[in-house]
């Protein structure tokens, strides 16, 4: 996810606007029919493999969607952290000693980001055809979708996402033309059960502690 993130730091600030308008015929993406998820969680983990160096950099966490206020992604090893984005507001948390420290996230990109995440987890596959062309492979009782860039400023960086989807989203690969990927795997899914954000109830401290912020957050104007 971090790749994700910031690659979509560096390019859909500059693209957001020429391709927001752009209309599009009905393809394989949008006559997929998944259930609809007003929050869900589950736990991942994450390969990342740079240029230049011989192992891969692994991470695993858990993350937290809400349709309605937003994504958090939260890092457990091999360094605690936390990004959520939001609807309106995103934040980055740095944690330590179980304390945490928020700082606001004010890139203009971050809602563009916060857009392009909500989607992959509510399968809202016509906004992603604004920013890619879509081909869809069955895999026995899976499906994977590969997503190549629509833009030729995206393209100069993103050489693909794929995405495998069965009842939900269960990972996603990430390649970018400088011959960085990313690999993440979904599991332990839940969806539209368990809602963290409605109370922030959880034996976890930091976790708690977060979704507390968020919420008061939200709360503020």
């Amino acid at each position: 996810m971090y790749v994700l993130l910031t690659f979509a730091n560096n390019t859909f600030a500059t693209t957001a606007i020429a391709v927001a308008n752009a209309e599009h015929a009905d393809s394989a993406l949008s006559q997929l029919s998944l259930p609809a998820v007003d929050y869900s969680a589950g736990a991942f983990i994450s390969e990342r493999k740079l240029p230049g160096l011989p192992e891969k950099l692994v991470s695993s966490g858990q993350f937290f969607f809400d349709k309605q206020l937003g994504f958090l992604w939260f890092t457990r090893e091999p360094v605690m952290q936390a990004q959520f984005f939001g609807a309106r507001k995103s934040f980055d948390y740095q944690v330590h000693n179980q304390r945490i420290r928020a700082e606001r996230i004010r890139l203009q990109a971050t809602r563009y980001i916060g857009r392009i995440i909500n989607a992959l987890i509510d399968g809202d596959w016509k906004y992603l055809e604004r920013y890619f062309n879509a081909q869809v492979t069955p895999e026995g009782k899976a499906q994977r979708i590969t997503l190549t860039p629509r833009n030729k400023q995206v393209a100069k960086q993103l050489t693909q996402l794929e995405f495998t989807v069965e009842s939900h989203l269960t990972g996603y690969r990430l390649e970018l033309a400088n011959g960085e990927w990313q690999s993440v795997r979904f599991s332990k899914v839940t969806e539209n059960t368990l809602n963290l954000f409605a109370d922030c109830s959880t034996d976890d401290s930091v976790v708690e502690a977060i979704c507390k912020h968020i919420l008061e957050s939200e709360a503020q104007p």
